[in-house]
């Protein structure tokens, strides 16, 4: 009877604690992404606008807009010669027509992703978001080289005009990177967030 006593106790335990931090991760997601916000994460799309675009495109992105959504997420990553352009992953595997690692390889030199698609610039995709209102605009920062900070700081105060919220996200095991994005909020007035959305400076 002891036995099954000890076992009923810890098997309520471990729902009770299933419970919680599952609370915790639907509050801990509220705080950045609000119910009536629809939202796909790097895929830069929605399920539900029933097309099949590559993540991190400029269709996909367009295909966003479309949907009418509130907040947008990419993810940023430097080719070899230092410029920024959006991809999710460290090499192209998972998305191009050929496997290249992203910091080892030009621009010029870089694949197209399956079916043909560009591999877009941060520039390309700060352009097409002048000039429309997200609530919040997440990017996902993976470059860390002096020069791209620099240049990305620019595009974010490009970002800032005419969006209500741009948030900066990025790899916490990276001290050096942290320093640098925490460098930029403070000069911007925007939050760093790590990977578990907590703010790290504002």
């Amino acid at each position: 009877m002891i036995g099954f006593k000890n076992v009923l106790i810890w098997a309520l335990l471990f729902c009770l604690s299933g419970f919680l931090v599952g609370c915790a991760q639907e509050c801990g997601s509220n705080a950045i992404y609000p119910a009536d916000i629809s939202y796909e994460g790097h895929r830069m799309a929605t399920k539900s606008s029933g097309h099949s675009f590559p993540h991190n495109s400029l269709e996909s992105l367009k295909d966003l807009i479309a949907s009418e959504v509130s907040t947008v997420e990419f993810d940023v990553r430097s080719t070899r010669d230092n410029e920024l352009i959006i991809m999710h992953d460290s090499d192209t595997c998972s998305y191009g027509e050929k496997n290249v690692v992203i910091s080892k390889t030009m621009l010029s030199e870089m694949p197209r992703m399956k079916g043909g698609f560009k591999v877009p610039t941060m520039q390309e995709v700060v352009s097409m978001l002048t000039g429309r209102r997200f609530a919040t605009v997440l990017i996902d920062m993976k470059a860390a080289g002096s020069d791209s900070i620099k240049r990305f700081e620019d595009m974010v105060k490009e970002l800032i005009v005419d969006h209500d919220k741009v948030v900066i996200l990025y790899d916490y095991s990276d001290r050096t990177l942290r320093k640098s994005m925490c460098d930029i909020a403070y000069r911007n007035g925007i939050e760093v967030q790590n990977y578990k959305f907590q703010v790290i400076c504002r």
